[in-house]
């Protein structure tokens, strides 16, 4: 019974974790998308 609970708490801090450094890749790919339109907006203004 215990081992299974401990089980059940692995698979969802396993999952947990999936979930943040996903999230936290594709913030880091928005904010250099974000970046790279930028920089892209000053070189073609003039």
């Amino acid at each position: 019974m215990w081992m299974e609970e401990c089980d059940h708490f692995d698979i969802v801090h396993c999952i947990f974790l999936l979930l943040f450094y996903y999230c936290l890749i594709l913030y880091r790919k928005r904010k250099n998308q974000i970046y790279f339109y930028l920089i892209y907006d000053f070189t073609t203004d003039y």
